[in-house]
């Protein structure tokens, strides 16, 4: 695309509008890593939308949440991008500033709604989320609570939140469940009603004992 666009960044929220055929993205971070060094990472408010039919990129002009970096992201029709939670800091030491606010963002009216406060369910990022299309509640899967650079407290709790009623509900699942991880990824299988997830990484990331996961998941909502 020519024109404007975004700059390089990382660790931005985004999800795919499959009706308006576009993109929808926010925050992030414009810090590069560096090998054996910190950088002050950035906490950016920028809402971005990608056209793929028109093949360019818009800067919303709309009031945005408090800039922040590795939330969770779904879309919903009819309410445009969600967020959730993440993370901010300003400069290179000290705890991080976590989140657990829900957010949408409607590209066809530009403008940001608060959904919910929190309200149950703990500050964290880097967790697995995805819209449940056969009920149209949101999925959360464990994370990361640690405010910490440097320890990490996973987990496998697993969370919906209801729109109708503006609740969340700590689900208790039965059975065998997934380690507790963050930076898994996920997605919702419509064929059979099933929250997916696969991979992840445990307390010992970025040491010499990390586990990085190569298993999936699958937690099944149908009704028999």
């Amino acid at each position: 695309p020519t024109g404007e666009r975004p700059a390089r960044r990382s660790e931005q929220a985004g999800a795919w509008d499959a009706k308006g055929n576009r993109l929808v993205m926010f925050g992030g971070s414009f810090a590069v890593p560096q090998n054996c060094s910190f950088v002050a990472a950035t906490s950016e408010t920028e809402t971005w939308i990608y056209d793929a039919t028109c093949d360019s990129w818009t800067l919303s002009k709309s009031a945005t949440p408090a800039g922040r970096a590795r939330s969770g992201s779904a879309w919903k029709d009819g309410m445009g991008l969600l967020i959730f939670g993440g993370r901010s800091r300003e400069g290179t030491s000290g705890l991080y500033t976590m989140y657990n606010d829900l957010w949408s963002f409607d590209p066809d009216a530009d403008k940001w709604t608060k959904v919910s406060n929190g309200g149950g369910i703990a500050k964290r990022f880097n967790v697995s989320m995805v819209l449940r299309e056969d009920t149209g509640n949101l999925l959360v899967f464990g994370g990361n609570t640690s405010g910490s650079g440097l320890q990490y407290t996973p987990n496998n709790d697993v969370w919906e939140y209801n729109f109708q009623s503006g609740v969340w509900k700590e689900l208790k699942t039965a059975g065998n469940v997934p380690a507790k991880r963050f930076f898994a990824g996920a997605l919702w299988d419509s064929k059979r009603d099933r929250f997916v997830i696969y991979g992840g990484a445990d307390a010992g990331l970025f040491s010499n004992t990390a586990k990085f996961k190569d298993d999936i998941w699958a937690l099944d909502f149908k009704q028999d």
